[in-house]
């Protein structure tokens, strides 16, 4: 069986060719993915047998609800993107109404299952509100319940327990934007209770889930916790991008190479004006020295066991901290020869490749080297720029947005040294007032940290009655997900038989 978190984990294992050849087409020989069906051949849970256990595919299809094109809509909508969908909890936030969208988007079907196909172990999984018109984006995915055999809400909370969203993510395939299609859900089996118990147990927990909503939607994002923190000093929030692209040409010509893509103009435009009205700024290499990781040599491995030297990827970086749990080890003669590119204690380190614009401060990583999907700064007077300030500067949404301008626009989204050194960030203010506005991040932080210890517990409860209904065993050690980021650096080797 899948065990919470194994795929946050590094695996090295090994399959039989006839698992890969039947693996389906086109054959995926993938390590999670087979991992996945050599540990119980699709089965999601250990369980008591006391239900019938059945392929989700039996009770679950794509609902072909039809697009809404983008540009003006009939009515106005509640426009669901991924942000509106709290992680691993399945509950929808502030969605936004609209009345005119800029891409196609999907139509969403009162008291439907929706499924998010992009990163699925991420937990967005939701069902569509009774009352007002919903639109999504095209990661989402209606699915019809029949209900003859299932409850939607009752699906949603089975597809939400850790367990499942651990299988999901060995499941997912893709270079940059992983997903994990809708045939290899529906191929997955799990025991289904009768409809009395279903309905039994969501009367039961109905009143829990409804707190565990209320407490979702009360926690601020870490974007806004970051900008009014800062507010104390200056308004980092973001331009208003109009919906229709237009740029002078004095604007289109500021730039080293002309671009002239719809997206960089609207942007370009909205920044240039926002900056005309925010006040002194500076160009972030006049106040740190940027620098960038090196990828390991052809042929390199990662160590199985600690080396005492380390890796830092884009992966290994959250929200202002870095995942020291998931980091790889290398071995010796790797690092020499990257040496040179090794972070130092103080460094803040930031992903500009995949997820661009992840940033945290570096201590304590002993030896170690960095990738060239991350850029390393350093400050140039440490005694009057506090990195920290420098860390929630890089996090805030002026400089967000201008990371998300400046991005390439092809396959891969990757930010340049060039542009990284280039972001225009306001003139640090005196070390009280950077110290007053560290404090009241850290006071926000501890706010909603309570929230959230709250929020985790009381789910935790409903999955253990979930799985009591169910009949499925109890999670030996269970896995902080929430600490860990996914690790695609992995080992699988095929045997003959």
């Amino acid at each position: 069986m899948v065990a919470i978190g194994d795929h946050k984990r590094a695996l090295i294992a090994q399959s039989s060719l006839a698992c890969v050849v039947s693996s389906g087409a086109p054959v995926r020989c993938g390590p999670r993915f087979l991992f996945f069906r050599e540990s119980g051949g699709g089965q999601l849970f250990s369980h008591d047998g006391r239900w019938i256990e059945r392929r989700l595919g039996s009770f679950l299809a794509k609902m072909e609800t039809g697009k809404v094109e983008k540009g003006e809509l009939e009515e106005p909508a509640r426009l669901v993107e991924y942000s509106d969908v709290a992680q691993r909890i399945g509950v929808l936030l502030h969605p936004a109404e609209v009345t005119s969208v800029g891409s196609d988007k999907v139509k969403l079907v009162a008291g439907g299952l929706v499924y998010g196909k992009l990163d699925p172990d991420s937990g967005r999984v939701f069902v569509v509100p009774s009352e007002g018109e919903y639109i999504a984006s095209s990661e989402f995915v209606p699915l019809r319940v029949d209900e003859s055999a299932a409850r939607p809400e009752f699906v949603r909370r089975l597809l939400l327990l850790p367990e499942v969203e651990a299988a999901l993510g060995l499941l997912k395939s893709g270079k940059c934007h992983q997903r994990a299609d809708l045939e290899k859900l529906f191929a997955c089996r799990a025991p289904m209770p009768s409809l009395p118990a279903q309905d039994n147990f969501l009367a039961q927990t109905d009143a829990a889930w409804s707190e565990i909503a209320e407490l979702a939607r009360s926690i601020p994002s870490f974007q806004r916790i970051v900008d009014e923190s800062l507010a104390t000093v200056f308004d980092c929030s973001a331009p208003e991008v109009p919906s229709l692209g237009f740029a002078s040409l004095a604007t289109l010509s500021a730039g080293r190479t002309l671009r002239n893509g719809f997206r960089f103009l609207s942007m370009n435009q909205a920044f240039a004006t926002r900056l005309a009205s925010f006040g002194k700024t500076v160009a972030l290499n006049s106040v740190a020295i940027v620098r960038g990781g090196k990828r390991l040599t052809k042929g390199a491995v990662y160590a199985n066991d600690p080396t005492g030297f380390r890796y830092l990827r884009g992966s290994d970086i959250g929200d202002a901290k870095v995942q020291l749990d998931q980091m790889m080890w290398i071995h010796e003669s790797d690092y020499r020869q990257i040496e040179r590119f090794k972070v130092q204690d103080g460094d803040i380190a930031l992903s500009i490749a995949g997820v661009v614009g992840k940033v945290a401060v570096l201590d304590g990583l002993g030896a170690a080297g960095a990738t060239e999907n991350v850029a390393l700064l350093r400050m140039r007077d440490a005694e009057s720029h506090r990195p920290a300030f420098m860390m929630y500067l890089l996090l805030s949404s002026f400089v967000q947005f201008q990371m998300r301008k400046e991005m390439s626009e092809l396959r891969q989204q990757k930010l340049s040294l060039e542009k990284v050194r280039s972001l225009r960030i306001p003139v640090f203010p005196k070390l009280a007032e950077q110290d007053k506005a560290l404090a009241q991040v850290q006071a926000r932080f501890e706010q909603t940290h309570s929230i959230v210890e709250k929020l985790r517990s009381r789910k935790a409860e409903v999955d253990s009655a979930l799985r009591a209904v169910v009949g499925i065993e109890e999670p030996d050690a269970p896995l902080d997900l929430q600490e860990v980021e996914i690790d695609e650096d992995i080992a699988y080797e095929v045997g003959e038989d």
